[in-house]
């Protein structure tokens, strides 16, 4: 691997910005322009069956536009048999849940490293990016006070006028 791309390829999982002035997708390696953003939330466990409760939301800043690089979510707490359908955690862009995004019944990722997307997911100015958490009836975690779920969203934002986009 070429020294060129080998410092492309850090600067890409470091989140640091790029100096390369004409980058044609800014979706699918950050511009110049880029800016990082790491979108943490936590939560008190919800009672089985309040359906979909949200961890954190994270609306696109006007004339911005953005890409969802990484996710993750975590539970604190007892009773969770990872996979077991005693939680689902959700990621959804106005109201839409992305493929693989909509049912996730096992803990992903760690804030120190979020769990990196297949494919990185564009939104833009003004959408919104939830992360819910469920819990079905019936489930045997435990609920309330002193049981937690933490969840974050990482990528970057990039200006909507970008000389990139011109």
């Amino acid at each position: 691997m070429s020294a060129s791309k080998l410092m492309l390829t850090r600067e890409m999982f470091t989140g640091r910005k790029f100096a390369e002035p004409d980058v044609p997708y800014p979706w699918l390696m950050a511009c110049a322009d880029a800016e990082p953003f790491d979108q943490p939330g936590s939560l008190v466990v919800p009672a089985p069956d309040s359906g979909d409760t949200a961890i954190l939301e994270f609306r696109c800043p006007v004339g911005f536009q953005g890409v969802l690089l990484g996710h993750q979510h975590q539970y604190f707490g007892s009773g969770f048999i990872q996979g077991s359908g005693d939680l689902y955690w959700r990621i959804s862009i106005d109201g839409n849940f992305p493929r693989s995004l909509g049912s996730m019944p096992f803990e992903m990722g760690s804030l120190e490293r979020p769990r990196p997307l297949y494919a990185p997911i564009r939104f833009s100015e003004s959408q919104v990016i939830t992360y819910f958490i469920d819990v079905p009836l019936g489930s045997s975690v435990a609920t309330g006070a002193g049981n937690y779920t933490i969840a974050a969203l990482s990528g970057f934002l990039w200006p909507m006028e970008s000389r990139r986009q011109r």
